[in-house]
C-alpha cells in the first residue's frame, strides 16, 4: 500500500452534497468561518460559468462596516497536488496567491492534513472529481466574529490581569521615589546641594516618563488609544526639559554662571549633566530590582533570571528536565517508544478490530498493561484518587496509565508494538502525554446513515440503554451528536496519518494490519 493510500481523508466519506446529507442536516452544528479554515471558492476568469474551482486557506476575517451579517474573507491558495491534496504555496508565491471574497462566496471543506505528504487532503466528488463541500455556504445569522465563542476574551481574566498590572505600576513608582530620595540625601551629602537638586530633578523627570509611558499601556485597546499613544511620546523629552531647565538656571545667574560660553551646546556643566542623569535613570535601579525579587520568589523556588538570560535559562532548565523525566520512565531507551494509536467515533467495530489485530499478530501487537482492580485493589483507587487513570473499562475493573502502556512497550522490545484502543477522548490524553512517538489511525464508517443503523442496532441488542427519562429518539440524537463532535476534533487534531472506513471487516483487518507495519519504520 502505498503511502497516499495508507493517508485517506478519514473525512472523505462524511462530507456529501447537501443533497447527498439530510440525516446529518438533522443534527449538524452551525459552520461559522474561522481563520486557518480550508474553503472552496472560484476564480471568475477560469473560463467556466461559476469560474474556476480553486480551494484555500482563510487567513483574515473582516466585518464590511454599516452592513449587518456581511463579511469579508482573505484567502491564501493552496496549490492542487492531484488526488484531492492541496499544500500551502510557500516564500514569495503565497504572497501572490492572496485573494478576497465576500462569505458568502466561499463554502467550508473538510479537510485533514496528511503529515506522510505535507498537505491537505480534500475529499472529491466520484462523479466531477471536484472538492466536495460540508455545505454550500457558511452560517451568518448569529456570527459574531472570528473571535467570539470559544475564542472570546475571558473579561474576568482581563480584569484580574488589570488589578495585578495596576499594582505593579503602583509598586514601580512608589519605589522609584524612594530610590530618588535616597538619591539626592547621598548626592547632598558627597556634592553638596545643587548636584543633590539636580539629581531630584532627573527623580521628576524619570517619575514623568515613567507616567506618561503607563498613559500609552493604559489606554491600549480602547476608543482614546491614538491620543494615548500620542501623549505617552512626550516622555522621550524629559531629558531635554531637564536639561534646558539646567542651561536656563545656569544662563540666569549672570557672571556667576559655571560655564562662561555663549555656545548653545555647551550651557550645563558635566558634573551637572551626569547628575541629571543618573537622576533620570534611576528607575532603571527598581525595576531591575523588581525582576530579581520575583525572580527568586517564584513559585517552583528556583532562581530565573530576568530578560533574555531568564527565558534562556528556563529553556535549558526545560529540556533537562525533559530529558532527565524521559530517562527515568519505564523505558529508558535511545528513541521514543511507539505507540499504534487506533481511535474513533462510537459504533464503527474498532475494539473488535483491534482484538483481531492483536489475536492474529504473531506476538508482535501487545495490549497496554492494565491495573486490575481485583488483584491490586488499593493501587487502583490511589490513582483513581488522584485521576491518573487515561481510561477504565465499561466494567469499572481495569483501569489504563500512561506507565502500563510504557511498561508494555519496554517489555515487548522492538520487535513488537502496543496497540491501544482508545476512544476520542483517550485519544486527546495521549496527545498530551510527552515521550511517546504516536502513529494514528481513525477507524470510521461510510456516511452518517450507517453510524445511524449501527447505533440502532446497539439500542436493539440492549448495548445502549434507553434512560427512563428519555426517549430512543432522543438517546440516537444525543448519540449523533456526539459522532459529529468526534469526527470534528478527528479533522483538526492532525494526529491520524491513516484512515479505515469499516465497511468489509476483512478488508478494514488488512488495512490495519499494513498500516501498524508503519510502526517499525
Amino acid at each position: 500500500m502505498s503511502q497516499r493510500n495508507r493517508s485517506r481523508s478519514f473525512l472523505a466519506s462524511y462530507v456529501k452534497p447537501t443533497s447527498e446529507s439530510a440525516t446529518f442536516a438533522k443534527v449538524k452544528t452551525l459552520l461559522y468561518p474561522k481563520v486557518g479554515d480550508v474553503v472552496r471558492y472560484y476564480d471568475l476568469d477560469g473560463g467556466r460559468v461559476q469560474g474556476e474551482t480553486l480551494i484555500g486557506k482563510v487567513s483574515f476575517i473582516q466585518k464590511d462596516l454599516g452592513l449587518e451579517n456581511s463579511w469579508t474573507i482573505e484567502i491564501n491558495e493552496m496549490e492542487n497536488l492531484g488526488d484531492g491534496y492541496y499544500a500551502d504555496y510557500s516564500g514569495r508565491k503565497r504572497l501572490s496567491k492572496k485573494s478576497l471574497r465576500d462569505v458568502t462566496a466561499v463554502a467550508p471543506v473538510a479537510a485533514s492534513f496528511v503529515r506522510s505528504e505535507g498537505a491537505y487532503k480534500i475529499p472529491l466528488s466520484k462523479a466531477t472529481r471536484l472538492p466536495l463541500v460540508r455545505q454550500e455556504a457558511y452560517d451568518i445569522d448569529g456570527y459574531e466574529g472570528p473571535f467570539a465563542g470559544e475564542n472570546a476574551i475571558n473579561l474576568s481574566v482581563v480584569a484580574q490581569d488589570g488589578i495585578v498590572y495596576a499594582e505593579l505600576k503602583g509598586k514601580l513608582l512608589r519605589y522609584v521615589a524612594l530610590t530618588g530620595l535616597a538619591g539626592i540625601l547621598i548626592a547632598d551629602l558627597t556634592k553638596g546641594t545643587q548636584d543633590a537638586i539636580i539629581y531630584g530633578g532627573g527623580v521628576i523627570a524619570s517619575l514623568l516618563y515613567l507616567v506618561f509611558l503607563s498613559l500609552k499601556t493604559d489606554t491600549i485597546a480602547k476608543e482614546n488609544s491614538k491620543t494615548g499613544s500620542n501623549l505617552s511620546n512626550l516622555r522621550f523629552l524629559m531629558p531635554i526639559v531637564l536639561v534646558s531647565i539646567i542651561a536656563l538656571y545656569n544662563k540666569s545667574t549672570g557672571d556667576e554662571n559655571p560655564i562662561q560660553d555663549d555656545s548653545m551646546f555647551s550651557l550645563v556643566t558635566s558634573e551637572q549633566f551626569a547628575a541629571a542623569m543618573l537622576g533620570f535613570l534611576s528607575y532603571r535601579l527598581p525595576l531591575f530590582g523588581i525582576q530579581i525579587q520575583d525572580a527568586f520568589q517564584n513559585i517552583s523556588g528556583e532562581a530565573v533570571l530576568p530578560g533574555s538570560a531568564g527565558v534562556a535559562l528556563q529553556l535549558v532548565r526545560s529540556e533537562a528536565a525533559n530529558v532527565s523525566a524521559f530517562n527515568s520512565s519505564p523505558l529508558n531507551t535511545d528513541v521514543l517508544p511507539t505507540i499504534f494509536l487506533v481511535s474513533g467515533p462510537q459504533a464503527t467495530g474498532r475494539s473488535e478490530l483491534v482484538r483481531k489485530l492483536i489475536t492474529a499478530g504473531d506476538g508482535k501487537f501487545l495490549e497496554p498493561r492494565r491495573v486490575d482492580r481485583t488483584k491490586d485493589g488499593v493501587t487502583f483507587e490511589r490513582l483513581l484518587q488522584r485521576d491518573e487513570f487515561l481510561s477504565v473499562d465499561p466494567t469499572g475493573r481495569y483501569g489504563l496509565t500512561k506507565d502500563g502502556i510504557l511498561t508494555a512497550a519496554k517489555d515487548g522490545g522492538p520487535d513488537s508494538v502496543v496497540v491501544v484502543d482508545a476512544n476520542v477522548d483517550v485519544a486527546k490524553q495521549l496527545t498530551k502525554v510527552g515521550g511517546l512517538r504516536l502513529v494514528g489511525v481513525w477507524v470510521g464508517l461510510s456516511s452518517m446513515s450507517e453510524f445511524e443503523s449501527r447505533l440502532d442496532s446497539l439500542i436493539n441488542e440492549g448495548a445502549i440503554t434507553i434512560p427512563q427519562d428519555e426517549s430512543r429518539e432522543s438517546v440516537l440524537r444525543g448519540r449523533i451528536r456526539d459522532i459529529v463532535q468526534e469526527i470534528e476534533y478527528g479533522i483538526s487534531c492532525g494526529v491520524f496519518e491513516f484512515t479505515i472506513l469499516n465497511e468489509n471487516e476483512d478488508d478494514s483487518i488488512k488495512e490495519l494490519r499494513e498500516a501498524a507495519m508503519y510502526c517499525f519504520k
